[in-house]
């Protein structure tokens, strides 16, 4: 029996028996994979008294009944006995203890969420190739899982731009960051289009310059002084080396390097002990009669070979009290086909043996004068009878004949069979 690609569901064999059999099963498999629902998967035996239908995922090799099916294979209770289905990369299922969805990924279920990489993604918006990360929201947090937490902008070099652009319907009006170099700058802009930088802190000595008139008062204090008491003298001693600054931000992660040389294959491992032997399987019994309660154990079928009839699964100790007949109805008679064509005309029968030659005729005769026939006289003329078994039967015919004169018939031509003078035998 051939089964589904991805499910495993039986297939209907051409001229099958018992279809419904196949057909309930591939039902059976839908009812359990199709919008899955799992109990738990924490269980590596099965429960006591499990709800009909119900489906667990095994959390390590099973035992009792379910020995010999590995962790992550699905459990499903169908019709009193336990049915197992192996998962396939990519089955999702909801944990119902858990309140959560899991997907297969070959080796192991796992928490379904957001994919590890996207090319670009959208909170309430739409991305685009421009702005790969759209959120539309009132507000953004960002929070610490039990320490620090830092936000970071990485540009690719010193002559790129890494900055926060503050804006009003789209249009910048001011941006604070590394804009063109690697010192900090804030700017600010009335429409977007002209900018004026209004403060600096160069990236090698730490100052600020600002950058507004200098003659007003800005109210900023600085760490530069003016000397206005004559030059500077000349350079003193170096100090001792201050104390070590704070360690700096980590660097970006750098790329995968490339993959080395495999290594020579190590050494063939010590062969495993023997696994327990698995349970054994349901079987099929034979016999005359219904089955009695001694006969199979759970699980095992019997067919009645006299009167053709299946019974089964056994549950509970007992064979269920219906069977199902192996022998289907009596098909209605089918309609009569029309008439053949007519048959060939036989063959001509041989010729019959000639008969008995007749007596020979006499040689001479007299004439006899007759009376003259009387127009209201029926005359008969018939042919003689014929001894031939293929001729016809006589024919007969009357008909008037008017008043004759008399005649001479030779005696030779008068009929000794006709009953009166008059009649005349005609010559075949």
């Amino acid at each position: 029996m051939t089964t589904t690609p991805n499910l495993g569901l039986p297939y209907i064999d051409a001229a099958q028996a018992q279809k419904h059999v196949t057909h309930n099963e591939a039902i059976r498999g839908l009812d359990a994979l199709v919008q899955t629902a799992i109990v738990t998967r924490t269980l590596a035996a099965p429960p006591a008294t499990p709800g009909d239908g119900a489906c667990y995922i095994l959390s390590g090799a099973g035992t009792g009944a379910w020995a010999g099916h590995p962790a992550g294979a699905v459990a499903a209770w169908q019709d009193g006995i336990w049915v197992f289905y192996a998962p396939k990369t990519g089955w999702l299922a909801w944990i119902v203890d858990e309140g959560t969805t899991v997907n297969w990924t070959g080796a192991l279920w796992q928490a379904f969420g957001l994919p590890s990489t996207a090319p670009q993604f959208g909170i309430n918006a739409i991305a685009d190739s421009t702005n790969k990360l759209s959120v539309n929201s009132a507000a953004v947090l960002l929070n610490n899982i039990g320490n620090g937490v830092q936000l970071k902008l990485n540009k690719h070099a010193a002559a790129d731009t890494a900055s926060v652009l503050y804006q009003d319907n789209f249009s910048g009006r001011a941006e604070t960051g590394l804009t063109g170099d690697d010192s900090y700058h804030f700017k600010v802009s009335p429409d977007g289009a002209a900018w004026k930088e209004a403060l600096r802190i160069d990236a090698t000595s730490g100052l600020a310059t600002v950058f507004a008139d200098p003659v007003a008062a800005l109210g900023i204090a600085t760490k530069q002084y003016v000397d206005t008491h004559g030059p500077a003298g000349p350079v003193g001693p170096q100090g001792p080396a201050g104390a070590a600054g704070p360690a700096g931000v980590a660097g970006a992660t750098g790329s995968a390097g490339a993959q080395g040389a495999i290594g020579p294959a190590g050494a063939t491992g010590a062969q495993g002990s023997t696994g327990t032997a698995g349970t054994n399987g349901n079987t099929v019994w034979n016999g005359t009669g219904a089955p009695s309660a001694a006969t199979g154990a759970n699980g095992d079928f019997y067919l009645d070979t006299a009167a053709n009839r299946f019974y089964g699964p056994k549950a509970a100790g007992a064979w269920p009290g219906s069977s199902v007949s192996l022998v289907g109805p009596t098909g209605s008679p089918g309609s009569t086909g029309p008439a053949g064509p007519a048959g060939a005309a036989g063959p001509t029968g041989s010729t019959g043996p000639q008969g008995p030659a007749g007596p020979a005729g006499g040689t001479t005769g007299a004439w006899t004068t007759v009376q003259p026939w009387a127009a209201t006289t029926a005359y008969v003329l018939a042919r003689p009878p014929v001894s031939s078994p293929t001729r016809a039967a006589p024919m007969c015919a009357s008909r008037r004949i008017p008043p004759q004169p008399a005649l001479m018939w030779p005696s030779s031509l008068r009929s000794p069979r006709l009953g009166r003078p008059g009649r005349k035998a005609l010559p075949e």
